[in-house]
């Protein structure tokens, strides 16, 4: 996934190894990082790197989807299309498909189903 200074991206799963290095990755390119953890000390890392955070278990929900443009996911993707749809487009999503990093770029949101997979 390329990452421009303008990007803004969320993360899932700063608990976990993934996640805890591309918050710093990214935070070198962008400021717009937010990182979604499902425990405290994810959310405490986060804060340590001056990052925003929420806990995805609590308060998924009340994100602004909208102002988002990319995604990096360390979960299952159908957790999130129900948020993709309403994200910033055009869209792009990396996350892991049977131990491969798959990136999606959405160009339709009305029509989930149009996209392009790169491996």
């Amino acid at each position: 996934m390329n990452l421009n200074k303008d990007d803004n991206i969320i993360i899932h799963g700063t608990n976990g190894g993934v996640g805890h290095l591309a918050i710093q990755f990214a935070k070198c390119t962008t400021n717009n990082v937010i990182g979604i953890a499902s425990r405290e000390d994810g959310i405490s890392l986060c804060k340590s790197y001056g990052i925003n955070s929420i806990n995805g278990k609590t308060r998924l929900k009340t994100l602004n989807f909208s102002i988002y443009n990319k995604m990096l996911l360390t979960t299952s993707l159908d957790e999130y299309v129900q948020h993709v749809l309403n994200m910033k487009q055009p869209t792009t999503i990396a996350y892991y498909y049977r131990k491969t990093l798959t990136q999606i770029s959405i160009y339709n949101p009305k029509f989930p189903t149009n996209f392009l997979v790169n491996r």
